[in-house]
């Protein structure tokens, strides 16, 4: 059985479509079946997919695409899609060619065709988007339906400290809006006995302005194996970061975060996990008194260790890392039951 991941990502596309393909397929993989994966990417994203053949093209759109997305579909069963870009036209025309259509979805972007739409979203149990009924989609709604790595997928337990002695800082992989470097100087001011990883991908635009300020209370990063993010991220007793994946990472990991909002389409996520009671929400990237924000929320939870305590097993009862398993097990149920191709 053959399955076949179409998505995006890069400097200026970010990492979390890459992320959330890498992990479902890593959960098809446990199963044998081979994964394929279609990218438009630009080079810094490369090293995130050498465990899978991966072709490089804009699948998305032109008759070349056309041409090399069909190639990729000659044996496939499964067809997975995560993104902003690609066309209702192109999804139909995947959909099409193989057993069972799976199609990665954060705020109802398109009617999509015949198959599966996952949103694994926390949000979503407050109602926040509602989706069409129709008995041609199966819906795999909520938090426990997140796809994470991996790595993520069984955790040791993580050491709860009395006092905070690690702060983990990304904000995002590419961070296109530069609030990393600003962050780490920030927090280093203001924290001088405190430790700071800071974790950035290939595709971050100014590496040389987070290593320029790296010293002895700084540990910078850059794309590391899964396993060291891990590592980081439980080694650690607080985290900043923005809106995105890393906040299901972290909450699996049991890590309380301070969160910036870098996107509208992230209100209603960051809405969810205030609600949850599991993020401390620092405001928006573009506000006039951003630092002071989170120095404020980072004070909040330094001060008190059983809120800390609290939020780390919301975080942990929410997110408890099997999500790519849930969804392997639905796509797999159905196409075994609907197969065409041979196995």
């Amino acid at each position: 059985m053959q399955a076949v991941f179409f998505t995006e990502g890069g400097k200026k596309l970010g990492l979390g479509h890459l992320t959330r393909c890498l992990a479902l397929a890593q959960a098809f993989a446990e199963q044998s079946i081979t994964c394929k994966f279609a990218v438009w990417a630009d080079a810094s994203v490369k090293d995130l997919l050498t465990e899978f053949q991966t072709q490089y093209f804009n699948w998305t759109e032109g008759s070349e695409g056309s041409r090399l997305l069909n190639g990729q579909l000659s044996a496939a069963d499964i067809a997975v899609i995560d993104s902003y870009y690609a066309g209702i036209d192109v999804y139909r025309q995947i959909q099409q060619q193989v057993n069972a259509g799976v199609y990665f979805d954060d705020y109802n972007r398109l009617p999509y065709p015949a198959g599966f739409v996952i949103n694994g979203a926390l949000h979503l149990l407050a109602g926040n988007i509602t989706y069409p009924v129709t008995n041609q989609i199966t819906y795999l709604l909520g938090p426990v339906f997140q796809p994470l790595r991996r790595q993520f997928w069984h955790l040791r337990t993580r050491p709860e400290h009395p006092t905070v002695e690690s702060i983990f800082l990304t904000c995002g992989g590419s961070d296109p809006h530069q609030l990393t470097p600003a962050l780490a100087e920030f927090l280093t001011s203001q924290y001088p006995a405190i430790k700071i990883t800071v974790l950035i991908g290939h595709s971050f635009q100014n590496p040389q302005r987070i290593t320029q300020i790296s010293n002895d209370r700084i540990t910078v990063l850059t794309a590391p194996p899964v396993e060291a993010i891990t590592e980081a991220m439980q080694s650690s007793d607080i985290a900043i970061t923005t809106a995105g994946q890393t906040m299901y990472e972290l909450a699996a990991v049991g890590v309380p975060p301070v969160v910036i909002g870098v996107a509208e389409n992230q209100k209603y996520n960051i809405e969810g996990w205030l609600a949850a009671d599991f993020i401390e929400f620092a405001g928006w990237r573009n506000d006039r008194h951003l630092l002071s924000a989170v120095k404020k929320s980072v004070d909040k939870l330094i001060t008190d260790p059983a809120l800390r305590q609290k939020k780390s097993r919301i975080g942990q009862k929410l997110i408890d890392g099997q999500g790519s398993h849930r969804i392997m097990e639905k796509v797999l149920d159905y196409v075994r039951k609907n197969q065409v191709h041979d196995p």
